[in-house]
C-alpha cells in the first residue's frame, strides 16, 4: 500500500510538473494578446480623430506683414513660431485633436497677391475637413505705447466666442499684456474669417510697433506660455462642443 501511495505521489508531481510550462505560455500568450489589442487600439484613435484644428500663420512668403518696433523682426515670422507652438501644445493637451497648418516655413505655394493669398488659406481649409479655423497675428500702430490682444470673430460663431472667451481667462492668469476686446468682423470683415463655413477666429497676439511687447514676443518662454493659454483655450472648447456632439 505504502508503495502505491507514494507511486501515486510521484505520478501526481509529474504531471504538476508538466503543467507549469504551459500555464506560462498561456500567461505569455495572454499578455501579448492584451499588448497586440492595446497597440491596435491606440492606433484606431489616432487615425480617428476626434476633431481638426487649423492653424494658420498669417502673412509668409512674399508677404512680410507688419515690421518690429526695432525694425528687423518680421511678423510673418514671429506668427509662424506663435502659430506652431499652439500646434504643438494642443497635440500634448489632446493627442486625439488633429493638428494642421497653412504654412509651416515661409515657402508659400499660394499667389503672391492678397484675396488669392487669403483664398488659397480657406480652400486647404476646405479640403482638409477642418473643423474649426485660428489665424494668427500681430498688431502694429502709429503709437509706440500701443499694447494688448484681440480677437476677430463672426457674431454668430458660439465656438469662437466661447474660445476667445477663455484665451482671455488664459491670459489673465499668466499676466500677458491686456485684453483689447473680442471683435465683430460685422465691424471689421476679415475675408479669412467671414468666408469660411466653420469656427474661425483671427488672433492679434500683441504689438510688434510697442518696443517693450516686441521683446516679450520675440522671447521663446513668452511664446510657449502664450502658446499654451491658447492651445489650452481651444481644447476645452472642442471638448464642449465637438466631444459632447459625439455622445448625443
Amino acid at each position: 500500500m505504502k508503495f502505491l501511495k507514494k507511486l501515486r505521489f510521484l505520478w501526481h508531481n509529474q504531471r504538476m510538473k508538466r503543467k507549469k510550462p504551459q500555464t506560462w505560455i498561456f500567461i505569455v500568450w495572454s499578455f501579448l494578446a492584451l499588448l497586440g489589442l492595446g497597440f491596435w487600439g491606440l492606433s484606431a484613435y489616432k487615425r480617428e480623430p476626434s476633431a481638426t484644428l487649423m492653424i494658420d500663420a498669417g502673412h509668409g512668403g512674399y508677404d512680410s506683414g507688419a515690421i518690429g518696433a526695432d525694425q528687423t523682426t518680421l511678423e510673418k515670422d514671429l506668427t509662424m513660431e506663435i502659430a506652431y507652438k499652439i500646434g504643438q501644445q494642443v497635440r500634448q493637451l489632446d493627442p486625439s485633436i488633429e493638428v494642421l497648418f497653412t504654412r509651416l516655413d515661409d515657402n508659400v505655394d499660394w499667389p503672391h497677391e492678397e484675396t488669392a493669398d487669403l483664398q488659397a488659406r480657406i480652400d486647404q481649409t476646405i479640403q482638409k475637413g477642418a473643423d474649426c479655423f485660428l489665424s494668427i497675428h500681430l498688431n502694429a500702430s502709429s503709437n509706440p505705447d500701443a499694447f494688448g490682444y484681440d480677437a476677430f470673430v463672426r457674431p454668430n460663431d458660439a465656438f469662437s466666442m466661447a474660445a476667445a472667451s477663455r484665451i482671455v481667462e488664459n491670459l489673465e492668469a499668466i499676466s500677458y499684456s491686456a485684453n483689447r476686446g473680442t471683435k465683430s468682423t460685422l465691424d471689421a470683415p476679415l475675408m479669412v474669417v467671414d468666408n469660411q463655413s466653420i469656427p474661425s477666429m483671427l488672433m492679434e497676439v500683441g504689438f510688434v510697433s510697442n518696443p517693450a511687447e516686441l521683446e516679450a514676443l520675440k522671447s521663446p518662454v513668452t511664446q510657449n506660455r502664450v502658446a499654451k493659454a491658447i492651445a489650452r483655450a481651444y481644447v476645452d472648447t472642442m471638448h464642449e462642443f465637438f466631444k459632447e456632439e459625439e455622445t448625443q
